[in-house]
């Protein structure tokens, strides 16, 4: 597909199960353009979300887990960030939510 890349057979699967032509359009586009960065069972689990319409049940740790992963990822491509210019980053975007959040209500 995009890339030379060849699509793992959890994604071909998922791909295989969606009726809608629409739908399936969607998703092999996102697949394409968008999910380069995902391993495969992710890209499984996003296409079975757009294939269902119901989003999987996730965990209290899910957050957690992708917080960390993204604050890592930052400190390593940005060595010389402080923790402290992180940490102020991450209460920035909770009082983002929180402000979108009463928003809404």
């Amino acid at each position: 597909m995009s890339g030379g890349r060849s699509v793992p057979q959890c994604v071909l699967a998922e791909l295989g199960r969606i009726k809608d032509d629409a739908t399936f359009t969607e998703a092999a586009w996102w697949y394409c353009f968008s999910a380069r960065d995902l391993k495969a069972k992710q890209v499984a689990a996003k296409i079975k979300e757009m294939r269902t319409g119901k989003a999987p049940q996730e965990g209290p740790m899910t957050l957690y887990k992708r917080l960390m992963k993204e604050i890592n990822d930052f400190r390593v491509s940005h060595p010389d960030a402080s923790l402290l210019y992180v940490e102020g980053q991450v209460r920035h975007a909770l009082d983002t939510v929180r402000r979108f959040q009463r928003c809404r209500s």
